[in-house]
């Protein structure tokens, strides 16, 4: 699990932050993020236990696009699939998870420009260990 995507995106931020206004969307990149298992999955082999508060969060995946142009956005959790329009600009959806790969399409003028699945990202409900932290992918 790894959250160095978090990177990529805080330079955006940054920007907006410093100068008074966010910079020009120039590329259509895509940011998933969600834990590994369920907030209410139950550890096999866990010597720790899980921890506290574990249940404030909530089993979603998240996804925040940056388009260039409007089209359409699926993003998939498993057997959970959702379409999305989207506009130019910044673009942040959310869904339920299922058991499964995650990933993210984005479609314009009948194109895909790209269908991202992020390898090792998978969400299960039987988990050996807990796992609080966020696993973020991006894209490119």
């Amino acid at each position: 699990m790894h959250s160095t995507g978090w990177l990529r995106l805080v330079g955006y931020y940054a920007h907006g932050f410093k100068y008074g206004f966010y910079p020009a969307i120039t590329k259509d990149q895509v940011f998933l993020w969600a834990r590994p298992h369920g907030k209410n999955d139950v550890a096999s082999s866990d010597s720790v236990g899980r921890p506290n508060n574990a249940d404030w969060t909530s089993d979603y995946l998240w996804a925040l696009l940056f388009s260039k142009g409007s089209g359409t956005f699926t993003l998939t959790s498993g057997s959970n699939s959702q379409t999305f329009g989207v506009v130019a600009g910044v673009n942040k959806f959310k869904m339920a998870q299922s058991v499964g790969e995650v990933g993210a399409k984005l479609v314009r003028d009948s194109t895909t420009v790209f269908n991202f699945i992020p390898s090792g990202f998978t969400f299960t409900h039987s988990p050996t260990t807990y796992n609080f932290n966020a696993y973020v992918a991006f894209y490119p």
